[in-house]
């Protein structure tokens, strides 16, 4: 859940797992043709932020 602007994005948007995303979305992306697939995020690394 997004804590830094939980007012704004409740409800509008989903914030998944990375890693499960990753091996969710990554086959797909190399299905579409895609020889390299790169992964770039921004979350915090406190275990305070989403």
């Amino acid at each position: 859940m997004a804590i830094w602007d939980k007012a704004n994005v409740e409800g509008k948007l989903r914030f998944t797992d990375l890693v499960e995303s990753a091996r969710q979305w990554v086959p797909v992306i190399r299905r579409y043709g895609a020889d390299v697939v790169v992964v770039t995020v921004h979350a915090g690394d406190n275990g305070m932020s989403s």
